[in-house]
């Protein structure tokens, strides 16, 4: 498995879009287990913006939206199939799942993301580069103590 730690900034923006832009996330369903988004305007107020389980389709046409949004908090987990979705609470849940990807942001500035999947890392990776995005490879002792 491979392990990212990203540094987002503390402001509104559209982090989903640059961390999976080109990526095919379509082709997953997504456990969402924790969520707080806020847009950034009083027009555009989102809390919980998704459903327990949504779909690829779901997500990118979100990410697609260009919107501006604060996330404070956001843990999911992607799968292949919708019948393979499960709680994953810690690291070792995680391996033991179907999951391709962990994805864990809190207080904003704080994301980790656990890959199963080696494309998966991959154009995330690349992402972060082209988009100058500061985030450092972590490995297993670094999260093997990771609550999600």
């Amino acid at each position: 498995m491979k392990y990212i730690e990203i540094e987002a900034e503390n402001k509104t923006g559209n982090i989903l879009k640059l961390i999976f832009e080109n990526i095919n996330i379509e082709k997953y369903f997504y456990y969402i287990k924790d969520e707080e988004i806020h847009g950034d305007t009083p027009k555009n107020r989102y809390v919980n913006c998704f459903k327990e389980i949504i779909s690829g389709k779901e997500l990118k046409e979100f990410i697609d939206n260009n919107l501006e949004y604060y996330m404070i908090f956001l843990t999911m987990f992607a799968f292949v199939n919708k019948e393979e979705v499960v709680g994953i609470y810690d690291l070792e849940s995680f391996e033991k799942s179907k999951s391709d990807l962990a994805f864990i942001c809190w207080d904003v500035t704080n994301i980790i993301i656990c890959f199963k999947e080696k494309s998966f890392f991959n154009g995330v990776r690349n992402n972060l580069v082209k988009n100058k995005i500061k985030f450092k490879d972590l490995k297993e002792e670094d999260v093997k103590s990771l609550k999600f």
